[in-house]
């Protein structure tokens, strides 16, 4: 009996050993679970791994009707980036632009007209024999010259240069652009965003980029490397596509990704037209039959199809806070806006008072990229934003580079 007693004892303190409480319990599988999710994010976020691409591409013909390419078709390239471009020092005081005198390098072809004298008539001679004039051809009409799908530099004739690339502070101009930026301090807002204002002479000088040119997860660069990698006159963070596996990524005419889209779809086309789709209403290769040149899948769209600001949205995140926004007013003429935010100066933009600016602007389409520590702006090697502490690496870039490609 001695015996079987001290067992149950033993027993009994062994068991006592064994139970926790029930707040250690909770704390070990709280533990698991963040080690669990740690793991997970450093092998599908953090651990770069490349991805492969849908395979889908669209051309200016395909803007035309003549449907999509097959892979292996020619698709326009990556961007050259064969080394440091020669710092763009164009946009260093907003503070205190200088004045742009159009006057000042626009250099206007010179036309030479000829005279022309009026013909004489010899006066008839009565022994002259009449002989019947042969009637003059009539003149076949000549077609104005238009522009071909994608190219806008006959519609923007008077925004180009057709001299040498002038720079000021604030404007660039040249063959291919025409870009001026504007800083907007809306007291009523408590608000501070800088609009780029934007008119390219072909949709080719409109670009993105991945970052470190590999599409996947886990690829970041900073949008300085960015611009100096692909000579970007302006360079803007995309929609941070690499920290998710589901949605759209078009970009430069090639489908890379075609999942669920559960976020307001923006697809900018070859012919430069830019539309917003609401999740249930967007087909990736429908939109690239259609011509789909970029497409970005983070949102919310801000504008309606009259260009009215919305006032709902399909956002989590509507509160102020600093933003990247991509602006369509027509074809060939766009801004980008960013806007400083949880700094003493700005607030940042509720996703209304957004709305209400690019309304405001004029713009036909508005949507909105990826924002917070995200947001970076820059022309050429300047930075024009104030980033939330000091901004973050990103997956992607929008561009406009001064470079047509075919």
């Amino acid at each position: 009996m001695k015996r079987h007693g001290s067992q149950r004892k033993n027993n009994s303190r062994r068991s006592r050993r064994r139970q926790r409480p029930v707040w250690a319990l909770i704390i070990l599988h709280i533990l698991a679970l963040g080690a669990a999710l740690l793991v997970y994010a450093l092998f599908h976020h953090v651990i770069p791994r490349t991805s492969e691409a849908v395979g889908i591409v669209s051309t200016r013909m395909t803007a035309s009707g003549a449907g999509v390419q097959d892979f292996e078709t020619e698709v326009l390239s990556e961007p050259d980036g064969d080394g440091e471009a020669e710092p763009l020092e164009w946009a260093l005081d907003l503070e205190e632009a200088a004045e742009f005198d159009e006057d000042e390098y626009i250099q206007p072809e010179e036309t030479a007209m000829a005279a022309v004298q009026p013909s004489v008539s010899p006066e008839a001679s009565p022994e002259a024999t009449m002989v019947l004039a042969t009637p003059e051809p009539t003149p076949v009409p000549t077609e104005e010259p238009k522009d071909d799908v994608g190219s806008f530099r006959i519609k923007f004739a008077d925004k180009f240069a057709t001299g040498k690339t002038k720079k000021t502070s604030t404007r660039y101009k040249s063959k291919n652009l025409n870009i001026k930026i504007s800083k907007v301090k809306d007291t009523d807002l408590d608000a501070v965003y800088y609009v780029v204002d934007i008119y390219v002479a072909d949709i080719s000088c409109f670009r993105t980029c991945f970052a470190q040119g590999k599409y996947g997860t886990g690829y970041t660069a900073w949008p300085l490397e960015t611009t100096r990698k692909y000579n970007a006159i302006i360079t803007m963070n995309g929609d941070y596509y690499g920290v998710r596996k589901s949605g759209v990524v078009i970009r430069n005419g090639k489908l890379y990704r075609n999942g669920k889209v559960t976020n307001d779809v923006c697809v900018l086309y070859w012919d430069g037209t830019m539309k917003t789709f609401a999740p249930g209403s967007f087909d990736a290769e429908t939109e690239m039959k259609n011509g789909a040149y970029q497409a970005w899948n983070f949102g919310p769209a801000l504008l309606d199809s009259n260009g009215k600001a919305k006032t709902k949205f399909n956002s989590q995140v509507t509160g102020p806070n600093p933003r990247s926004v991509i602006g369509y007013f027509e074809p060939g003429h766009y801004c980008f806006v960013a806007v400083d935010g949880r700094t003493e100066e700005s607030d940042g933009l509720s996703m209304k008072n957004l709305a209400k600016v690019m309304e405001k602007l004029g713009c036909k389409q508005a949507y909105n990229l990826d924002g917070g520590r995200t947001t970076m702006l820059y022309a050429g090697d300047t930075r024009i934003n104030v980033p939330v502490e000091g901004g973050r690496k990103s997956s992607d870039f929008v561009m406009i580079l001064d470079k047509v490609t075919k």
